[in-house]
């Protein structure tokens, strides 16, 4: 008999399962909120990052051009004008290379290629045109803004400045670069001086 008591007193009461249930649960759920929340963050951070690298290599591509410009530099804006207007549209002439980086030469002629990116800020994409060809280089862009800041002469001419500012939103992720290029060649050489800027509006225009 005294051996039956001793096991009765060792067994729990509904109400310490109740709140042993309770507790349990109660860690549960802090565990399942701090798991929750750790998703939440580790995509918001996933897309941000996708966001920066999507819209550096648009920059990239730009970049990458503008360092084989050497005339026909202008910004325009075809948009209309409002308090903070910008330029959408950058146009330069630039060298063709070979394979190893160099200008390709067909016979006397340096080959070129005149080169157009424009911004429409109703579809929130932007084109790159030469010739009849016009293909999409950027997508899910906020804004652009194109800026010849200003001439350097150095050892072997002159050489232009370009900023490019750049805002996109992808999948709610907010993200904005700056970035400046001074391209490889010279506006103007040494040897062949004859270039002829013209200053009309907000627009740079070298031609020889």
């Amino acid at each position: 008999m005294q051996n039956l008591l001793k096991k009765q007193n060792k067994a729990f009461t509904l109400v310490e399962v109740m709140i042993a249930i309770s507790i349990l649960s109660l860690i549960m759920l802090t565990v399942h909120e701090f798991f929750i929340r750790g998703i939440v963050i580790f995509r918001k951070g996933t897309d941000k990052l996708g966001t920066s690298h999507e819209t550096s290599i648009i920059l990239e591509k730009m970049k990458s051009e503008l360092k084989e410009s050497f005339r026909n530099f202008s910004v325009e804006n075809n948009q209309p004008p409002t308090p903070v207007s910008r330029n959408n549209i950058l146009k330069f002439t630039k060298f063709i290379l070979d394979e190893s980086g160099i200008p390709k030469i067909n016979g006397s002629m340096f080959e070129e290629e005149f080169v157009e990116y424009i911004f429409e800020k109703d579809k929130g994409i932007i084109y790159r045109k030469s010739g009849r060809d016009k293909s999409i280089i950027g997508k899910n862009i906020l804004s652009v803004n194109f800026s010849l800041l200003n001439f350097t002469r150095g050892k072997s001419g002159i050489f232009p400045t370009i900023m490019i500012e750049l805002a996109a939103s992808i999948n709610r992720q907010y993200t904005e670069f700056r970035t400046v290029v001074v391209p490889r060649f010279p506006v103007e050489t040494v040897n062949n001086p004859g270039w002829i800027m013209n200053l009309t509006g907000n627009s740079f225009h070298y031609n020889r």
